[in-house]
This record gives C-alpha cells, sequence and structure tokens, in this order.
C-alpha cells in the first residue's frame, strides 16, 4: 500500500508548480508582511492598496527566480533546496526573530561554532517544524511529474513569456508606489533581511565572500609609539570579557532582585550604569571593543588587520595572554598573543568543572588564572579572561546547582516554550555565578596586592532578548535591536595601591559612576590605557572615562 502511494505522483505543467511554489514562499515570509504593514502603519505612507497588493510582488519575485531555472534538470533540485531554506528561515524568524544578514549570519556561525552550540537550537519543536514546512515540501517535488512542452522553441517562447508576466505583475505591484517602497526600505534596512529564503542565501553568500575571499593588504601597525610613562610600579590587571550579560538585570540599573551578591560591597568598585555595547554579537563586539577605532569608523572586514589595544599595551611593554571558556573565541583580537583555548581541553576538566558538549563552568577561568600567575611571573601583565557567562538558550548549563537562586527556570533550548519567569529565573542564575567569578578573580589579585598594583575590568559584549516582544537571544541588526541587546554591565575594580599610585581621584570616579549620559565600548581602549599608564598618540583622552580624575596630569 505504501509503495503504491510512494508510486504515485502529482501531475502538474512546469508554469503550475512553479507558481504553487511561489505561493508556498510568500506564505511563510508573513514575518515579513507583518512588519512590513506595521511600518505602514506607523507611517505616513499607510495605503491599504500597497498593503493588498505587496503579497503579489514577491509571489512574482519567486515566479521569477525559479523560471529563470526552469529546465527539466534544474527546476526540481532548485525548488527542493529553496523550499527547504524557506522552512529552516521561516523557523529561525517564527522562533527567535531573526534577520538575516552579512554580519547576523556571521555572528550565528562565529557565537556558535561548534557543533555541539548548534544543537542547543535541536529541539523536539524545531525538528518538527522544520520537516513539516521545510523538508516535506522539499520532499513532495521529487513526488511530482512536471509537464514540459515537446517542443523546444515552444518551450523557450513560454518561459520568456512567463518571466515577463512576472516582471509585469511585480512592476505592476511595485511601480504606483515606488517612492513609499524606496523611502520604507531605506529607512528599515533590516525589511530586506526578513524576505526568506533569498534573504539568507544571499546574507550567506555575501558572508562567504567577506569571511573567505577579501583582500585586506598589508598589516597596519598602529601605536608604535606605545609606552609605558617614567615610574610606572609593577601592574597586575585582568580584563574578563562578559558574555550575554545585559544591564538590566542588574541591580545598580535598577533592576529590583540581587544579582550581583558577591561584588556589591566591594570597596573601589565602580558600576558604570549607561553602557552601549559596539554590537549585538560577539562576532561584531569583540573587534570593535580592542580597536583604536571607535564604532562609528571602523570596519570590522579588516579590523583584524590592523594594530588594537592588545597589540599596544604588548608595545609598551605588558605580557599578556588570553584564557578562553567561550567557544566563541576571541574573534581574531587575541592572534598575536598567547591563547588557551580551555574548551580544547574539555576532557582533563570535566570532573571538575561539570563539562559537558557546550563548555565548561567559568569557575575553571579562576584556576587556570592562579596557575598562569604561579609560572610565569613579569614586571607587568594583563590577562584576559573570556566568559561563557550568559551564552543561550541554555542558561541553565552555565550554572552549578548551588547557584540556582531563582526557580522554576527554562531547562531547555526551545525558549518560547518556556514562560518568561522562567526564562528569567534561568538567566539571573547565569548573573550571580558570573558576579561570584568575578569576586574570585579579586581575591586572587588581593594576593598579589604585595607585588603589583592590582586592577580588574568586567565588561559584556552584548546584551539579550529574554521573550521581550517575542524577541529572543540577540543578534538583531543594531540600529533596529531593542535596548536589551545593546545596554550592557560595565564593572571596573581598583586597588588601593593602584589608585594611589596612579593618583585617581576616587570622589571624582563615584562621580563619573554616577553619570546617566552614554559611555560605550568605545571608552575601554582608553580608559584601559589611563589606568595601565600607557603612553601613546593613539591615546585619546576624550574617550577615557576617568580622564577627568588624574590629579596629576602629567
Amino acid at each position: 500500500m505504501i509503495s503504491n502511494i510512494l508510486n504515485k505522483k502529482i501531475s502538474l505543467s512546469w508554469y503550475l508548480f512553479i507558481a504553487v511554489c511561489s505561493l508556498y514562499m510568500t506564505a511563510l515570509n508573513y514575518p515579513y508582511f507583518k512588519e512590513f504593514f506595521r511600518i505602514l502603519n506607523s507611517s505616513d505612507n499607510d495605503n491599504f492598496l500597497l498593503k493588498l497588493l505587496s503579497p503579489l510582488s514577491l509571489f512574482a519575485v519567486c515566479a521569477l527566480f525559479l523560471t529563470i531555472f526552469s529546465s527539466k534538470y534544474l527546476l526540481k533540485p532548485v525548488a527542493s533546496l529553496l523550499l527547504f531554506l524557506t522552512g529552516l528561515s521561516a523557523y529561525c524568524q517564527y522562533a527567535f526573530d531573526a534577520v538575516f544578514m552579512n554580519r547576523t549570519i556571521k555572528g550565528f556561525v562565529e557565537d556558535y561554532p561548534t557543533f555541539a552550540d548548534k544543537l542547543q537550537f535541536v529541539t523536539l519543536g524545531s525538528v518538527t517544524f522544520v520537516l513539516i514546512f521545510g523538508l516535506l515540501p522539499a520532499v513532495l517535488v521529487w513526488f511530482t511529474d512536471i509537464r514540459w512542452s515537446k517542443k523546444l522553441l515552444k518551450g523557450l517562447l513560454h518561459r520568456l513569456g512567463a518571466a515577463g508576466l512576472c516582471i509585469l505583475l511585480a512592476l505592476v505591484s511595485i511601480a504606483p508606489f515606488s517612492r513609499t517602497y524606496v523611502t520604507t526600505m531605506r529607512s528599515n534596512r533590516s525589511l530586506r533581511s526578513e524576505i526568506i529564503p533569498f534573504s539568507l542565501i544571499f546574507g550567506t553568500q555575501n558572508y562567504i565572500e567577506s569571511t573567505y575571499f577579501s583582500d585586506l593588504g598589508p598589516f597596519k601597525i598602529l601605536g608604535e609609539d606605545a609606552a609605558l610613562k617614567p615610574d610606572t610600579k609593577p601592574t597586575l590587571f585582568v580584563f574578563m570579557i562578559g558574555e550575554t550579560a545585559r544591564a538590566a538585570n542588574f541591580p545598580y540599573n535598577g533592576y529590583e532582585r540581587n544579582t550581583t551578591p558577591y561584588t556589591d560591597k566591594l570597596v573601589n568598585s565602580i558600576f558604570l550604569k549607561n553602557v552601549r555595547s559596539c554590537g549585538t554579537a560577539t562576532a561584531q563586539s569583540l573587534p570593535c571593543m580592542f580597536s583604536l577605532k571607535t564604532q562609528k569608523d571602523i570596519d570590522l572586514d579588516t579590523a583584524g588587520n590592523e594594530s588594537n589595544l592588545i597589540d599596544v599595551l604588548t608595545k609598551a611593554g605588558y605580557a599578556g595572554e588570553w584564557y578562553d571558556n567561550d567557544s566563541n573565541s576571541c574573534k581574531g583580537v587575541c592572534k598575536r598573543m598567547k591563547i588557551v583555548k580551555l574548551n580544547a581541553e574539555r576532557e582533563d576538566f570535566d570532573a571538575k568543572y561539570k563539562c559537558n558538549e557546550e563548555g565548561c563552568f567559568d569557575s575553571l577561568l579562576v584556576d587556570q588564572l592562579k596557575e598562569a600567575l604561579n609560572e610565569r611571573p613579569s614586571d607587568h601583565r594583563i590577562i584576559f579572561l573570556h566568559l561563557i557567562g550568559s551564552h543561550g538558550p541554555t542558561y541553565y548549563h552555565r550554572v552549578p546547582d548551588e547557584f540556582k537562586k531563582f526557580s522554576p527556570y527554562c531547562e531547555t533550548a526551545k525558549l518560547s516554550e518556556c514562560t518568561q519567569e522562567q526564562i528569567i529565573n534561568a538567566y539571573d542564575n547565569t548573573l550571580i555565578y558570573t558576579d561570584y567569578i568575578v569576586a574570585e578573580v579579586k581575591k586572587v589579585l588581593d594576593s598579589y596586592s604585595d607585588r603589583y598594583d592590582t586592577g580588574l575590568l568586567y565588561v559584556s559584549d552584548h546584551g539579550e532578548s529574554l521573550g521581550e516582544n517575542g524577541i529572543y537571544l540577540h543578534g538583531a541588526p543594531y540600529y533596529i535591536a531593542p535596548d536589551v541587546q545593546t545596554h550592557v554591565p560595565m564593572q571596573f575594580w581598583l586597588s588601593d595601591r593602584l589608585i594611589d599610585n596612579r593618583k585617581l581621584d576616587m570622589k571624582c570616579m563615584r562621580t563619573q559612576e554616577q553619570k546617566t549620559e552614554g559611555f560605550s565600548h568605545d571608552n575601554i581602549v582608553h580608559s584601559l590605557m589611563g589606568i595601565l599608564n600607557v603612553h601613546s598618540k593613539v591615546y585619546d583622552q576624550d574617550l577615557d572615562i576617568f580622564a577627568p580624575c588624574y590629579t596629576d596630569k602629567n
């Protein structure tokens, strides 16, 4: 019986087959039309006829694209691939409000680089959706008997006629509203990246071209004059790069829960209130955080081909090491220094640090810091610790049981299956654990206070959406990203000895702490150069948060 069913094929003419496929792809673009109509409703360009005809224009574009491949040996594989990609990208839109651009695709590939990382998104719901709306239509294509014109010239004329009809339909539905289309698309650039599956296809193409086929030219050396100021005392500084922590869930920004119970009473701890990230994904933020250029001026495609903060500090005389507990790695910013990727040693660490396929608990970094400081003494040292922090969607995997203070918490990667309370509980538990790690690093530094001026900086790469307005995770285009994805925590702790030797006015630093006007990742490089007593022409006093607080201006 099953074999009889499988042997039965649907018979369609090639142009009707294209029409059915195009109609299906248009229907699954519901998120695009929903956002397009929302924008029209909130503007002066609201037009009922435009809303009515816009699906027709997309249908015509889909049909034209398939008509280009309307040959006996090309149409089925192309249509099958398009239908599968439509179902896959539709799930990403429905579940995560994903937008497919070069930057967001780069962010996903680099934020979740391993197979285990990507497995976090494989749930019963995701598999079911993709099977029904992606794989099933793709398979049905191969059980369709497509009828073709038997005469070559007649078939060619039919294809030309079909292509012409598609173009005519597109023009009829777009031309009367061309000014509105152009204005809307220019003002809302992400709209183009919501049209599936084409946004996924062309976004991936752009990502591959910019990542693997771009000619960056010779390496550009910056900060060649970097040097320590005279009489700089031996300094030990730890730069902790947080992952996916959002400032909205920190008590110093008014959050009702205490997610910083371990550091909120630390003396000489500075919590900056209004800090903006460079990007909404690690692949964007890390290069920008370490760049000698500002967010406005940086070109992320070439940022890795010029000197950054690490190069300047190395030139000035700091010995640096990078310890990474995040499979995201350092996005190239640390490639000219010693790198220890702790995830690569997962088998050795599994028993103590509860490592799983996604990574290890961040307490591993604290012990690695202790070992590094014992083994390799140096006059001036800076250690970079890249935390796995609050990396989602499996927040509950980031935290030992004893730090899971809030419950019930979400225990699945399919966040839409959890209540927002459960998601927030799981997320807040990661912040408490991260705060514990920061406090433990501070204790390690305390043990070296007799030999070094010590200090640390903790700052997150970007924020996170926890279901607000149906949006989860991060990676939204920066210009439309919700505040929670770009408002990040930044915390300094400086020892008494460092404050005294740098002649910093603590009262002034408290004033800076209370400022509500914007600081950002742009301030990191220059603030650290100031604290670490590094002089260079690339230093910008206007971007140094604590520049007004040095009592000795030399």
